[in-house]
């Protein structure tokens, strides 16, 4: 293994180029920082008189905004116009195609009314009159709460809390026209909406 010696020439010249290179590594961490503070001192002078020189708007003072009243009781006026009939077919109790227009009309007045109650009656015809036998009350009776519950579905999926409809079935206890003819009929098969205060 060959083994170096410096001499004592090499050795002056190796401490000499060693403090050459740190002296000139310390000057230049030096000079970078000197000319960052000089730039930064610059260029905050400079934005210092731009505002000085422009004129300043001055600020519109702040109103406070009306706080929100929480909706209170609906007035009776109020509640008489929100009155809802979604028509069913006979013996159905699947709301047609021909109704979504009037539930969608009921779900953006329930969205509105978030203080209101809703109120959702099932209705139905029967060809019977005061004459029905017990199993035709209950099959009506039944018939009209299907349909009350298939429009507090709609309305649940739509997004309103279930916790404020009111669902009551009245069978064919509540016609709207005679049950004698089929004319008449057509309108007893039904569920009424309406809204009631909390």
């Amino acid at each position: 293994m060959v083994k170096y010696r410096l001499t004592k020439k090499g050795k002056i010249v190796t401490v000499w180029l060693c403090s050459f290179i740190i002296l000139s590594v310390t000057l230049g961490v030096s000079l970078s920082k000197v000319s960052s503070m000089s730039n930064g001192y610059n260029s905050a002078d400079s934005a210092k008189s731009d505002i000085l020189s422009k004129p300043q708007p001055v600020p519109e003072p702040v109103v406070p905004a009306e706080p929100q009243k929480e909706q209170s009781e609906i007035s009776a006026e109020q509640l008489e116009k929100l009155k809802f009939s979604i028509f069913f077919n006979a013996d159905a109790a699947s709301v047609e195609t021909n109704s979504y227009s009037d539930l969608e009309a009921l779900t953006k007045a329930a969205l509105q009314y978030e203080n209101a109650n809703i109120q959702i009656e099932g209705n139905c015809a029967t060809i019977y009159g005061k004459n029905q036998s017990k199993a035709q009350r209950t099959a009506n009776y039944n018939l009209s709460l299907k349909r009350a519950q298939a429009v507090a579905e709609h309305l649940k999926d739509k997004g309103i809390n279930p916790d404020r409809l009111i669902v009551t079935a009245n069978g064919s206890d509540k016609p709207l026209k005679d049950n004698d003819n089929p004319a008449g009929r057509v309108f007893n098969r039904r569920v009424d909406v309406f809204f009631v205060n909390k």
